[in-house]
């Protein structure tokens, strides 16, 4: 895991080394252990390094033998000793046991398919000497990241923003449309970052400069195809073959590796095949909790002591005070370079600080819930508009039904779920009611209070821009196969997933620790997309087909626990220790002449909040992007 950076010029000018070295400088803590630098004509390369695999060698950027091919790379490439194997009997020399010599060479072999061949989670740029040619590419699933900025002069990239906007050649200015985004849907969509002018490359896609053109394409999407001729035996032995092997994949390493443990189904399940391995030492196992909390009988704290003690991990635990937690929100957003992150950015960030004590590398269960329907939204919306028309929806949400009912309507709900042409006319036919809202993406705001929130003059300058429809057009419409139910997953795949993951990195490389997410290896991913619907959900349980390949290996109270997130009081301590901190940020001078916000809003939530209405992550959501533009836009020092 490391930090790369880099400058094309394309207006005949040289690229600035210095600069590249300061883009570099802004990111040294994704790469405490070393810093490389490569100089073309054209192309600056800049790197810093956390070492993995092959602690002696590896220094980026890196070349093949006659310097016509160099790279910058940040991730880990799991099967890089078979194709290091293929491709010595193709005749190439290596220099080290690195994975990123293993990309150059491949590349050297099959240019730009190269990236089929990788499984792992990566971000790089290629410079190809002889053809004159920039390629970057970043991992199926989004797990590394990519960030640049294009314009007639120059190509700058790097795997954080804040190293973007180093050259003073990026003005930092907010991005309208992703601040719509982030109230409506709690992150920016698609390429789009908060920065105007700063684009996020997408998960799956390459991006190449030739001949005077930038370019971009996508090389990997999921689909659904399931595959109904198996029986449910069969499909948990492959289940079990695939958590086995994308795990154990993902222990590879020449440091010490832990696991994040949460206490829920998906980091037990990382644990529980961690710990099989015979030839290792228990595995380290970390979780997060606060002070006072931790003996809630429903806490992760209890949770995780339980799988710790069935698996035989070594457990650690840290519990958080209000002021700990208070104090570390600006730094958080300065590590995200975006508003958001809520209750996972900042207990995921104390968790990662204290794993770096003992490990360099952590496990964790990202992309669980989004591979195998973990997510109770997905049988209770599928059940409203399976059995309700979408005109008639908006009188039927919140109304409470009966347990007993709503099994008898089952049968009839698992019939409709392949019936994609009827959802599709209905869906279509009633598109722009606000009742549609909720299916295709994970409200923060709805949109009454969104835009009520935002002051007239904002809005009028956006009028015309939905981020529903932006989620329609782009990933609804688009042709995965498979029922709706996995149409739904298909979008959370590619929209709240991407914004996890951004979370995990930045918390993690925050303390020089690489976080690896074995549930989104891209074979087990690929293998989860043929699981048919109806074993994906068994009635009301979510995550059937995981929960019994996982039966034997955790106690019965984690495979029957029920989906929770982070316990972390922080609703409370907005009304307690917090109160006034978080009230200065929300009223102070600074946030009601930046003008963006309807005050009025802003206190009503404000005060419905402390009077027991939980409006936690909706307060984040204002907090953050406070603090977002006093660091980046009024470049209010301290946070680095």
């Amino acid at each position: 895991m490391c930090g790369i950076a880099g400058i094309l010029r394309i207006d005949g000018l040289s690229p600035s080394t210095e600069l590249v070295k300061k883009m570099c400088d802004i990111i040294s803590h994704r790469g405490p252990d070393g810093e490389g630098f490569y100089n073309d004509s054209m192309i600056a390369f800049g790197h810093r390094r956390l070492k993995i695999i092959d602690l002696v060698t590896g220094k980026q950027p890196m070349c093949n033998e006659d310097g016509t091919i160099w790279i910058t790379y940040n991730g880990e490439i799991y099967n890089y000793k078979e194709l290091r194997t293929q491709l010595l009997q193709k005749g190439h020399k290596f220099e080290t046991n690195t994975d990123t010599e293993v990309i150059v060479h491949l590349y050297e072999e099959i240019g730009e398919e190269c990236v089929h061949s990788l499984r792992g989670m990566f971000a790089f740029a290629i410079w190809d000497k002889n053809q004159r040619k920039l390629f970057a590419a970043r991992d199926r699933l989004g797990i590394k990241p990519f960030y640049y900025y294009y314009d007639e002069k120059q190509l700058i990239f790097a795997s954080e923003i804040k190293a973007v906007i180093v050259s003073e050649d990026v003005k930092p200015e907010l991005n309208n449309k992703a601040l719509i985004d982030h109230l409506r849907c709690k992150y920016p969509l698609g390429t789009k970052t908060f920065f105007k002018n700063v684009l996020n490359l997408s998960p799956g896609w390459k991006l190449t400069w030739e001949k005077g053109r930038l370019s971009t394409r996508e090389y990997w999407d999921i689909s659904f195809n399931p595959i109904t001729n198996k029986s449910e035996k069969k499909y948990i032995e492959e289940l079990q073959y695939h958590l086995h092997d994308a795990i154990t994949s993902h222990l590879i390493s020449d440091v010490p590796v832990g696991a994040f443990l949460s206490g829920g189904l998906d980091s037990g399940t990382i644990v529980a095949y961690a710990s099989e391995n015979k030839n290792a030492d228990p595995i380290k196992t970390f979780c997060c909790g606060s002070k006072g909390w931790e003996k809630e009988e429903n806490s992760d704290v209890m949770y995780a002591r339980k799988v710790a003690a069935f698996s035989k991990s070594q457990h650690y635990e840290i519990l958080l005070s209000p002021q700990e937690y208070g104090d570390f929100i600006p730094k958080a957003i300065w590590h995200l370079d975006e508003p958001g992150g809520g209750d996972t950015a900042i207990p995921g960030y104390f968790v990662a600080k204290y794993a770096r004590e003992n490990v360099t590398v952590l496990l964790s269960g990202e992309g669980g819930d989004e591979i195998l329907g973990g997510y109770r939204h997905y049988i209770q919306r599928l059940v409203e508009t399976s059995l309700f028309p979408f005109s008639n929806r908006k009188d039927f949400i919140g109304t409470k039904i009966s347990t007993i009912k709503l099994i008898s309507w089952l049968p009839e709900y698992l019939r409709l779920l392949n019936s994609r042409e009827r959802f599709s006319q209905s869906i279509i036919s009633s598109f722009f009611s606000k009742s549609i809202d909720s299916l295709l993406i994970r409200p923060n705001f709805d949109e009454k209070t969104g835009y009520e929130l935002l002051n007239k003059d904002f809005l009028e300058e956006e009028k015309e821009y939905n981020p529903v429809i932006e989620i329609y057009e782009k990933y609804f419409k688009k042709d995965t196969g498979g029922s709706f139910v996995d149409k739904m997953q298909y979008i959370d795949m590619k929209t709240y997933l991407s914004r996890i993951l951004h979370i995990y990195d930045r918390m993690c490389m925050a303390v020089s620790l690489e976080n690896r997410v074995p549930f989104l290896d891209y074979k087990l991913v690929e293998f989860a997309s043929s699981i048919p619907c109806e074993l994906r959900f068994k009635g009301l349980i979510s995550k059937y087909l995981l929960r019994k390949a996982i039966a034997e290996k955790l106690p019965p109270e984690i495979i029957n626990r029920k989906k929770a997130g982070f316990s972390l009081p922080a609703g409370n301590w907005f009304r307690n220790e917090l109160k006034d901190d978080i009230y200065q940020i929300l009223f102070g001078s600074r946030t009601i002449n930046r003008g963006i916000f309807n005050q009025k809003i802003v206190q009503k939530l404000w005060d419905e909040h402390q009077k027991g209405i939980d409006h936690t992550q909706k307060l984040w959501s204002l907090i953050s992007i406070e603090l977002w533009h006093q660091i980046f836009i009024d470049r209010k020092s301290g946070y680095g």
